[in-house]
């Protein structure tokens, strides 16, 4: 999961360091909008890191994290799941791709229209990112 937020972190251009905040040093703005998207959220953290905000919290029978930008805007939300629970013909299409490997994470970006996953599977000590859309063609693979 680290290597998930080195990459996604990376990708925005920020250093990989955060700081973990409490929830009233957190912009009202950013709080408001945060609570407005999930109010039965629980086991909140905060963390900041060169001014995007990231909220982990857990929600109703998921955990999820959220990244906002300093004015409320979310950037991205990914909802933490089972490999189990991916619709059968993504596990079909990533399977093909990943023969051998185990499943270390998943995660389900359905902030945007077209609900977009990422699969970090293992072999050893090989990881690999798989991201594909809703219709299961893969989208990216990345080594890391």
């Amino acid at each position: 999961m680290k290597r998930f937020w080195f990459w996604f972190l990376s990708s925005l251009g920020l250093p990989v360091k955060r700081v973990s905040l409490l929830g009233e040093s957190v912009p009202k703005v950013v709080h408001g909008k945060f609570f407005r998207l999930y109010p039965n959220a629980y086991n909140i953290s905060w963390y900041v890191q060169r001014g995007i905000y990231e909220a982990r919290f857990m929600d109703s029978n998921y955990s999820a994290d959220t990244f906002f930008k300093p004015n409320g805007e979310v950037l991205k939300q990914f909802k933490i799941t089972k490999f189990s629970e991916l619709p059968k013909h993504v596990v079909k299409n990533i399977l093909k791709d990943a023969s051998g490997y185990s499943v270390v994470d998943v995660l389900v970006d359905e902030y945007h229209n077209d609900p977009r996953f990422k699969i970090t599977f293992r072999k050893e000590k090989h990881l690999f990112e798989t991201e594909c859309d809703s219709q299961g063609n893969i989208l990216s693979r990345v080594e890391i």
